[in-house]
């Protein structure tokens, strides 16, 4: 593959005029450039050739390090280059013959200048390092000087630095915000920028760990730009290589690559919009914790089943599958086992302080969340970064709220709390070795507990202070919402027909009348396994009594995917014996409708496209209207005259999946997460429960 980024040989004369500051010391007031750019075959993906307002920094080897940096900025208007000597540097500080000056080039973005020590630091926008430049080799320079105009002239060659690399990923549809944050990691590559210069030693390359993300540029509309430094000698046979790209607040999307690169390749990568979710997107858990473990907020929290990077629900079985991925405080690219299928996820096999992401070993301190209570942000939250839609880690007082509840231990295997979610001993990773997969029950909060110390929970009821940053340990996910109450019954469908709902619990049955059967387990939308039913027409679950509300107000929510075109299909359906009393979900063609003894609404809203939606029906006494939502989103209503009664008169049982308690307009597809609550939810609660 051709290679895309630009390499540059400029031959650059400075010319400067001055005026007078003094009798004796001539200031340049003018700078003129000749510049000559080589570059590869115009048929790359991304920049190929400097464009105006690019700026080349020039640094002399004469000019010590000031507490204003002193250099020379050079910026380019299309067709020339101009510019002026920065921070009072001024001519007479140059010598005549006999010195060098050195230059780099920041394609992207913004780029601040500072002296830090004995040396010019570079930082990006939010105080990050610049991981994508192109500098010069030192340069001899010759000045002269005649009355007030002095001229300065050298040849710069500007060159990427040995063993980059580039991958452009094309945007090709998709919407790459100028001020978003990407991130790109990919195994046995790291991060390189241009952290410093000192006049003695030029330019120096600041690195991170192979594996660690290589922060994006945008350009234009075409897409992001990553760079970063490989090993040449590892890269040089192709073998399957996991790259992971980031989106601050959107779900992280991974591939496995197999390629070879060589020094200065560049890659363009097909659209990430192709690429599957890096992990499997855990259900959610409502264990009555609010944000914060503060009624005040309104919020609540939602539980991953899982732990981040797990396959499946955290369960008693000691496999890998379950303990999911053990990431370092504030990093996103995680340390586990090379084995069984985390083999094909294999990053970075060592943790230590040196190799930590923000520690910085030049100046031997953390470099960022150094204050005791700093949170995560969102961009180096791991939850946050690999599930996106709100997720995130939970906090300190999250974390011991959750360990406040009643909870049973399993001896070598980890904690039940509550009785319905599960924490499995998944152990701890220190160096390059993980242990105490039967004994370490160790999760990470949000929260920082000083400069060195992350705060986690040991098991169940017990904290400790003492998380170095850099230790692997696992994250459990959470996800705030607004509270919603009076949920009085839910079947979430997770390999079962039980209800959720301790208080009050109905299970669902199956209905048997000759020719039907048990519907059958299915994936869901986040595409877990056995967490969802599948009805073919056949099938009929009773769930008794459950939707007798007589003349309250009531909402029934619920997850259907389906394609069926034919006939009425029911989705839930209370009923009386003469049929004239009762409520119901059901769907034809383009058509859904809501019923309620007589009131009826009646949607043209296409829900049979094969796609999850999420079915809202709310009967709301008080104001005497029903509303059908679909995706969170309001599409109607009725209104009634008079409050009617809509329990059934106890002959029939209700039903999902059919339009009685016998095989009658039946459903035909997948059906998940069915709740009724005994109130009329608000917009804003039916907009949150599509966010659980």
């Amino acid at each position: 593959m051709k290679k895309f980024f630009v390499f540059l040989c400029a031959s650059i004369a400075l010319v400067a005029c001055t005026k007078e500051i003094s009798d004796e010391i001539p200031v340049p007031t003018r700078l003129e450039f000749n510049v000559t750019v080589t570059q590869d075959a115009p048929t790359k993906a991304v920049k190929t050739d400097f464009v105006s307002g690019d700026v080349i920094y020039a640094f002399f080897n004469n000019v010590a390090v000031n507490e204003t940096p002193k250099y020379a900025k050079l910026t380019y208007d299309g067709t020339k280059w101009s510019g002026a000597l920065q921070g009072g540097l001024a001519v007479g500080e140059l010598a005549a013959s006999g010195e060098t000056m050195s230059a780099v080039y920041f394609p992207f973005g913004t780029v601040n200048i500072t002296k830090s020590g004995d040396t010019y630091a570079f930082k990006g926008a939010d105080n990050l390092p610049i991981y994508s430049y192109f500098s010069s080799a030192t340069a001899s320079y010759e000045l002269a000087t005649a009355g007030e105009i002095a001229t300065l002239t050298a040849t710069l060659n500007m060159t990427i630095p040995d063993n980059y690399v580039q991958f452009f990923v094309d945007k090709s549809g998709s919407d790459y915000a100028s001020d978003g944050k990407y991130r790109l990691a990919v195994k046995d590559i790291r991060p390189a920028a241009c952290g410093s210069y000192t006049p003695a030693g030029g330019f120096a390359i600041t690195a991170l760990d192979y594996s660690q993300p290589m922060w994006g540029y945008v350009y234009d509309d075409l897409g992001v730009l990553f760079s970063g430094q490989i090993d040449a000698t590892v890269w040089s046979s192709a073998s399957e290589r996991r790259f992971i790209f980031f989106e601050t607040g959107a779900p992280a999307k991974s591939a496995t690559i197999s390629k070879t690169l060589a020094s200065h390749a560049s890659v363009k990568l097909t659209n990430v919009a192709s690429w599957p979710a890096a992990v499997t997107v855990p259900t959610t858990v409502d264990m009555g914790i609010y944000k914060n473990n503060n009624p005040a907020t309104g919020k609540t929290l939602l539980w991953a089943d899982r732990n981040l990077g797990a396959q499946a629900a955290a369960s008693f079985a000691n496999n890998n599958q379950d303990y999911g991925f053990l990431f370092a405080w504030g990093e996103i690219v995680p340390y586990f086992e090379a084995d069984g299928w985390q083999a094909s996820w294999e990053m970075k096999p060592d943790m230590t302080q040196a190799k930590y992401y923000w520690y910085d070993s030049v100046a031997g301190s953390y470099s960022k969340y150094t204050t005791p209570g700093d949170v995560l942000e969102t961009q180096d939250d791991a939850a946050s970064a690999y599930l996106g839609n709100g997720w995130r880690m939970p906090t300190k007082e999250e974390l011991a709220a959750l360990w406040g509840l009643e909870y049973t231990q399993h001896i070598e295997k980890g904690y039940t709390v509550n009785s319905n979610l599960y924490f499995p001993n998944a152990g701890r990773r220190v160096g390059s070795a993980t242990s105490g997969r039967t004994y370490y029950n160790n999760y990470w909060s949000s929260t920082i507990q000083s400069a060195a110390l992350g705060w986690y929970n040991y098991g169940a009821g017990v904290t400790s202070e003492n998380g170095e940053r850099y230790t692997g340990m696992s994250v459990r996910p959470v996800k705030e919402v607004l509270a919603i109450s009076n949920l009085v019954h839910y079947w979430p469908f997770n390999g079962n027909t039980n209800d959720a709902v301790p208080s009050g619990a109905i299970n669902g049955t199956f209905l048997y009348d000759g020719e039907t059967h048990d519907a059958t387990l299915t994936e869901d939308r986040h595409g877990n396994a056995n967490s969802a039913y599948s009805f073919d027409g056949y099938n009929i679950i009773s769930i008794g009594h459950a939707g007798d509300f007589g003349t309250s107000s009531f909402t029934a929510n619920m997850w259907i995917c389906t394609t069926a075109t034919t006939y009425f299909n029911t989705l839930i359906r209370t009923e009386g014996s003469s049929g004239g009393n009762g409520w119901f979900i059901r769907f034809k063609d383009s058509d859904i409708e809501i019923w309620a003894s007589g009131n009826q609404y009646i949607s043209n809203t296409k829900i049979n496209d094969g796609i999850w939606h999420m079915i809202t029906f709310v009967h709301d006494t008080n104001n005497k209207v029903g509303q059908l939502y679909v995706d969170g989103v309001y599409k109607g209503g009725y209104t009634m005259s008079s409050v009617p009664n809509v329990s059934s008169d106890g002959v029939y049982t209700h039903v999902l999946g059919s339009g009685t308690h016998y095989r009658h307009c039946v459903y035909d597809g997948k059906m998940d997460e069915v709740r009724l609550y005994d109130k009329a939810l608000t917009a804003a609660e039916v907009a949150a429960l599509y966010q659980y």
